[in-house]
């Protein structure tokens, strides 16, 4: 089927003026270099070619097909989205001097590309003499567009009449765009020996051809699903790189079915990454346009700021995949990503003059491959695993046979289904002191510096035992990065099947492309054709299939596939969200309802804090007064119906009588009050009645209290009024007031006091706004008020002017989250404060203390229990911070006592390392405070009832206290179990205390078990031992005679608490004080107690958390200063 696009008057003129490009300065004088020049910055209205000779022979019908190629009655519809296409040009001589040319047309990317020819001899006769031939490739839209771009890449050619090997060729790399749609040379060829080698005698023409490879354009109308059956995905600011992997393990099908099936049925779309992945997955397999991915950022727990800040994309990928890994555990799919993506390696290290080898198995998500000095990626590979010599002051520590020289390196033992190699593109310069890119191997005595990466990948001189696993790949994903060290741009080059057909996802636009655009165009290097061109365009991360798993990987993914309540689910968002944009487009939007319970509720001098988001979920319910109400309105609805519809949907009587056309956002909806025995509403007069609303300020609680609302007639004294207010309140009424009227401003409210003197005015006369609705606060003249310290409203509402916002802060949060926030004066006393705080938590306020802000929230010492304040102190919080005016933000810690505060001078305080037996891998470090003259087994008593979870529910409920000494000579340390008959007054508080539960078969040690020590350490390139505290503070395991190393293993990982990928992470080794005696992960032997009875002060078994491959460096000075969050 042929497309013939209908094309506008002015498509298929051309301006003179355009081609000609008249200002001799842009002409190149004869025998210069060959510039390339911009021709034009703008297009006008064309004028018609003259005669034949200026049309070419194009004017002869009957040679029109052979001399034009590829012409646009001659392109199929899915043509018109091709990446690549030709022209061919014939034009016959001898023709006019200065004489401009315009060839057929085609499409390419759906724009219009002809050549534009110019003919310029510099004097007669123009046919032998010298000059220029111009030649310029011109690119435009089928619709014009504001902003709109397309690169492309043209080989240009004139053609030799004789020898096709002498063809004169020039190539142009070019963003096309409004203000430059043509691009090419003034001076393509010189005129000098131009007739004599260009025209083709036999019919006396110039022959020109132009190759045209073009990238998808951008701010123009783009149809991905038409054009390549997917969707792209929408960059919130700086988010190509998480777009680009997101479009990747989409592609990796087997996953994206894992994560369909994930159990997220009570699930919050906001909090849970699960559920924000499937959506995703959904829209981009299921709808035709472009996906957001707002909802899975917000998942992530990330705001604005995240969205635009760059990271690297490697980073997300390890963090992302660990964060699902984790959500799968205990699912249907656990372990589907360890099955995809982990491999299987060996470090060794080997002494070359004794007969010692060491060795230890690692498992791997991703392999990093180092690109300078290295051609091609079996290169890397081999550098990646070749022996490093451990020599000098470098040798290895070999044990019982002391320093030797050895080898160090890597072997693989198994390669995963999707193997992900990250290319090393960023190293730091130490001549720049700053991160630079690199985009080819850096070799500079090799000529060819791009490095090569292959669609095809045989792995198998890697392996350790090359037959043991296959290890044949194809690729399926080139992720490219462009740009520099400090920003770039993230794309996607990807082949969902495998069958050799690209695809590009740049962000929202996804196109096909060459398998050169994926390959050949993102090795980097240098271009020296034209010149030193250095390419900052290379591949960062490269994803092969194996191709023994490609059917298994790669399989299909159909709606059977997806639960039924998660399609449900999702097609529901969809509706309402529809429903919202139709409601908007259509005049409906949400009217929050409030009613008189709200004003109660309202603590601020206000009535009522607006909620500018609405929330259409929240259902109309008088029953949950604390819930926004909204209902929806049309803009053009007549009040009256709009109120009578909420007084049914209210349940309530609302007044509707002779109401006008009015729309409002937000309404106070008026309900029965009991008057005289029944409930009604109270009457109203709506050419007399006003409608007011009061507060009441209370000067002895400094408090701001709704009272109600009142119709008052105008006619009506202002005293009068005061007297309806009397009754309300139970007070005499001849009671009297200070009355002040909230006057609306154009930038906030103000209260303006009403002199006594007016009270005898009508109400009408003595409201400084006389209006339909007022809103009045009142205060009873009482002669105490100067007892008070805020007397007055003016008083109150200037201490609010000078209030603090306050952050307060529990003590004991490891992580240190702000609990709530107060404002308060800086006059306000500690005591207050601690009232406030423990209102607030619910503590009795005796049992509640406070710190000073200078001694926050350090846990490295005990100095800080001597500045903390209680209810008896006498401070203010201006003596926390005498200096007021420092910006920033405001802290105060509080603690939550299990005693009262004047219990503290007899007891002294102590740093222990405390566990929840509901969360193993959760460790606390606080502060407990013992009796001076209580035993250890006094105070542990206690603590199981100050922490009630420290013992399990079907535990022992017996408790230990152990201490920790490290000399301060030595990297030794040394656990000791204090006796619970010790008295806590010989303790030293300067020490570090565990408290465990004792587990039961711990309790009776029989002979042939010892309680051996545990510690996590790690090991510096010095051999210095450092003991750490976190996540595991030194602790105690039962060891039997002749038990297998992998059940002390097994033990070990239940009293940790950890999950089977946790576990993975850990090496194992057992130390005589810095002495290796073995290493648990390399000996399938049994535990000695004969061999480690001599030793047991001094023997210990070490946990150190195992480094990966090579030890990824998160790009902090690459793309941002924070490294990448995903709650």
């Amino acid at each position: 089927m042929s497309f013939k696009r209908s094309l506008p008057v002015n498509d298929q003129q051309h301006d003179k003026n355009n081609v000609n490009g008249n200002d001799i300065n842009l002409i190149s004088p004869s025998g210069s270099p060959l510039p390339k020049l911009a021709r034009t910055a703008n297009s006008s209205d064309d004028e018609n070619y003259e005669n034949e000779q200026l049309n070419g022979v194009g004017s002869d019908s009957g040679q029109e097909e052979e001399y034009s190629d590829e012409s646009i009655e001659n392109i199929s519809v899915d043509d018109i989205y091709r990446y690549a296409g030709s022209l061919k040009y014939h034009f016959r001589v001898p023709i006019r001097p200065n004489t401009d040319l315009i060839s057929d047309r085609t499409i390419i990317r759906t724009f219009t590309w002809t050549l534009l020819v110019h003919y310029k001899p510099e004097y007669e006769p123009y046919v032998n003499g010298s000059g220029d031939l111009g030649l310029f490739l011109k690119c435009e839209p089928e619709r014009q567009s504001p902003g709109w771009s397309i690169y492309a890449t043209a080989e240009l050619t004139l053609l030799h009449a004789t020898d096709p090997k002498k063809n004169f060729i020039r190539e142009i790399h070019h963003t096309f765009s409004q203000r430059s749609i043509d691009w090419g040379f003034h001076s393509f060829k010189s005129l000098k020996d131009f007739h004599s080698e260009f025209v083709h005698k036999q019919d006396n023409t110039i022959r020109i051809e132009a190759k045209i490879h073009a990238d998808a354009p951008r701010n123009v109308e783009w149809d991905s699903k038409g054009h390549t059956n997917f969707v792209g995905l929408r960059n919130q600011g700086a988010t190509c790189y998480m777009n680009s992997f997101l479009q990747t393990i989409y592609f990796t099908n087997k996953l994206r079915k894992a994560v369909y099936v994930l159990p997220t049925d009570n699930d919050d779309l906001s909090h849970s990454i699960p559920l924000a992945l499937q959506k995703l997955f959904y829209d981009l397999q299921f709808t035709a346009h472009s996906v957001s991915t707002k909802k899975l950022t917000k998942s992530f727990g990330w705001d604005k700021p995240d969205e635009f800040m760059q990271h690297d994309i490697q980073e997300f990928c390890r963090v992302l995949l660990d964060r699902l890994e984790s959500k799968m555990e205990g699912t249907t799919v656990e372990g589907i990503i360890p099955s995809l993506f982990q491999g299987q390696c060996v470090q060794y290290v080997r002494c070359t003059k004794v007969d010692h080898e060491s060795s230890m198995k690692q498992s791997f998500y991703d392999v990093p491959l180092q690109v300078r000095n290295n051609a091609n990626i079996y290169d890397s590979f081999r550098d990646f695993c070749k022996c490093e010599i451990l020599t000098g002051d470098n040798m290895y520590d070999a044990g019982q046979y002391g320093l030797q020289d050895a080898e160090k390196g890597v072997k693989f033992q198994k390669f995963p289904p999707v193997l992900c190699l990250h290319l090393l593109r960023f190293e730091f310069d130490f001549n720049s002191s700053q991160h630079r890119k690199i985009n080819d191997r850096q070799d500079k005595c090799i000529c060819s510096r791009v490095y090569t990466f292959y669609s095809d990948l045989d792995l198998s001189e890697f392996l350790e035992k090359p037959d043991c696993c296959p290890c044949k790949y194809k690729l399926m994903s080139v992720l490219v990065h462009s740009g520099d060290n400090s920003s770039g741009h993230y794309v996607a080059f990807i082949s969902p099947e495998l069958n050799g057909e690209w695809f590009k996802f740049d962000d929202e636009v996804v196109s096909r492309c060459a398998p050169n655009d994926a390959l050949n165009r993102n090795f980097g290097g240098i271009n020296d054709d034209d010149g030193p061109i250095t390419y900052n365009t290379s591949a960062y991360m490269l994803v092969y299939i194996r191709e023994d798993c490609q059917d298994d990987v790669l399989c299909e993914v159909n709606v059977s596939d997806l639960p039924e309540h998660l399609i449900a689910r999702i097609e529901y968002d969809k509706k309402l969200s529809i429903k919202r944009r139709q409601d908007i487009n259509d005049g409906i939007y949400d009217v929050q309802i409030i009613l008189e319970d709200d004003f109660y509720r309202h603590e601020l001098f206000d009535l009522w804090s607006i909620n500018e988001q609405s929330d259409s979920t929240c259902a109309l319910d008088s029953i949950q007064p604390k819930r926004m109400r909204y209902v929806q309105a049309k803009r053009l609805e007549i009040f009256r119906e709009f109120v009578e519809r909420l007084s049914d949907i209210l349940v309530i009587d609302v007044w509707t009588d002779n109401l006008f056309e009015f729309t409002v956002p937000t309404i106070f909806v008026e309900q029965k009050v009991f008057l005289n025995g029944v409930y009604k509403l109270m009457p109203f007069n709506k050419n007399d009645d006003i409608l007011v609303f009061v507060k009441l300020y209370d000067p002895k609680n400094e408090l701001l209290t709704y009272i109600g609302h009142f119709l008052f007639s105008t006619h009506n004294t202002l005293r009068q009024c005061m007297c309806e207010i009397s009754i309300r309140l139970k007070l005499p009424k001849d009671t009297t007031y200070f009355i002040y009227e909230e006057l609306q401003t154009v930038n906030c409210n103000q209260f303006e006091p009403i002199k006594t003197s007016s009270y005898d005015f009508s109400f009408g006369q003595a409201c400084h706004q006389p209006c339909h609705v007022a809103h009045f606060t009142v205060q009873v003249n009482d002669q105490k008020l100067q007892q008070y310290a805020l007397p007055r409203l003016d008083d109150y509402l200037k201490s609010l002017e000078n209030r603090q916002k306050i952050s307060v802060i529990n003590r004991d949060n490891p992580r240190h989250e702000i609990l709530f926030e107060l404002s308060l004066p800086y006059k306000t006393l500690i005591k207050d404060l601690i009232q406030l705080i423990a209102e607030r938590i619910e503590q009795d306020e005796e049992k509640v203390v406070v710190f000073r802000p200078n001694n926050q929230p350090s846990l490295l010492g005990l100095k800080e229990y001597s500045h903390m304040l209680h209810i008896g102190s006498s401070n203010t919080l201006k003596d926390l911070w005498p200096n007021s005016r420092i910006a920033g933000q405001k802290k105060i810690f509080f603690k939550r006592l299990p005693f009262n505060y004047s219990e503290i001078d007899y007891r002294r305080p102590f740093r222990c390392f405390v566990n929840d037996m509901l969360k193993k891998d959760e460790q606390r470090e606080i502060i407990l405070f013992a009796k001076k003259t209580s035993t250890v087994g006094e105070f542990l008593e206690e603590v199981k009832t100050w922490i009630p979870t420290i013992c399990s529910a079907k535990g022992t409920k017996q408790l230990r206290l152990i201490e920790v000494t490290q000399p301060a000579t030595s990297n030794l340390f040394q656990i000791k179990v204090h006796q619970h008959s010790q008295i806590t007054d010989d303790l030293d508080v300067n020490r570090i205390y565990r408290i465990e539960e004792i587990p039961y078969d711990e309790l009776d040690l029989g002979k042939d078990t010892v309680l051996i020590q545990v510690a996590h350490y790690t090991k510096d390139n010095s051999n210095t031992f450092s003991i750490n505290l976190q996540p595991y503070f030194p602790f105690l395991l039962k060891v039997i005679n002749n038990e297998s190393y992998n059940d002390v293993k097994r033990r070990l990982q239940i009293k940790m608490g950890l999950s089977n990928r946790e576990f993975e992470k850990y090496r194992f080794s057992i130390f005589s004080g810095l002495k290796l005696i073995c290493k648990c992960d390399e000996n399938e032997g049994t535990i000695k107690l004969n061999e480690l009875k001599h030793l047991l002060n001094t023997v210990w078994l070490g946990i150190q958390v195992s480094m990966p491959l090579n030890p990824r460096k998160t790009k902090k000075s690459l793309f941002s200063e924070k490294p990448i969050r995903i709650n």
